[in-house]
């Protein structure tokens, strides 16, 4: 038997952390290393000082792994969700534009968890969300034979209100134009609009919008809010916000002029 000793003030230090503690004495002769799970139960407490046993059978190698992991857990490989954000980023930085599908199960049952964890992940870290800025485009999935436009489909209506007031990134969606519009269809789902019938140039029926009311210009500032946190966040300048801001703008009002930046206010 091996005995690990320490002082009382370590003790006190060891047994109100909250994980498991290992205590691992080395021989300094033979450079072997020995180990035991500390237990309050099998601590030889002195006035001045209190010691532990150590199992010579205990010897810390690679076949202690087993024994380990069911104290400690078995260790995850959080790095490679960091490579993957790598590739997402060498993929965005190529030219290509992400699209997100929210499936029609999430939306029938307004789940928002799929779509908030994806945002979450592409934005926790500044190089990333700058690049997928622009470049996301977030649809819908499972009413391809629905002959209707989203909006006039009750349950994403539904869906995209509840969305609209739990997400702050819409703001990475905002391209100006340069990918299929996210904010548009989302403004349509959760705005009041005046539509008519209307056949597209390929023959299809669809519907004109018109109209644009003020709920609108309601949502182009909550994208304002969640660019500004992002903003906040990342410390960028008044150019970068106005520059993702006139982006906004663009997409929902195409024919409004957006006020030029000045830095003086």
């Amino acid at each position: 038997m091996h005995w690990y000793s320490d002082t009382n003030a370590h003790l006190n230090y060891f047994l109100n952390l909250p994980t498991p503690i290992l205590l691992v004495i080395c021989d300094p002769d033979s450079k072997e290393c020995y180990w035991s799970e500390l237990k309050k139960d099998h601590i030889d407490y002195k006035v001045n000082n209190w010691r532990f046993p150590i199992p010579k059978s205990q010897k810390l190698c690679r076949s202690s792994i087993p024994a380990l992991e069911e104290i400690f857990g078995t260790p995850e490989n959080h790095l490679s969700e960091f490579e993957q954000d790598n590739e997402l980023l060498h993929l965005v930085e190529s030219g290509s534009y992400i699209q997100y599908c929210v499936p029609r199960k999430d939306i029938e049952s307004r789940n928002l968890d799929n779509l908030k964890s994806f945002l979450k992940r592409i934005t926790r870290n500044e190089k990333l969300t700058l690049a997928v800025q622009g470049s996301l485009h977030i649809s819908t999935y499972g009413y391809e034979g629905d002959h209707r436009e989203v909006y006039q489909i009750k349950a994403i209506r539904k869906w995209a209100k509840k969305a609209r007031k739990k997400v702050d990134s819409w703001y990475l969606c905002a391209s100006g134009g340069a990918i299929p519009s996210t904010l548009t269809w989302l403004a349509a789902c959760t705005c009041n609009i005046d539509s008519k019938p209307k056949v597209l140039t390929d023959g299809r029926p669809g519907y004109e919008i018109s109209g644009l009311p003020k709920e609108w210009g309601e949502f182009v500032e909550e994208c304002f809010a969640g660019l500004n946190k992002a903003t906040d966040k990342w410390d960028w300048p008044i150019s970068k916000n106005y520059e993702i801001s006139k982006l906004i703008f663009q997409e929902v009002f195409p024919d409004v002029p957006f006020p030029e930046l000045d830095e003086n206010t």
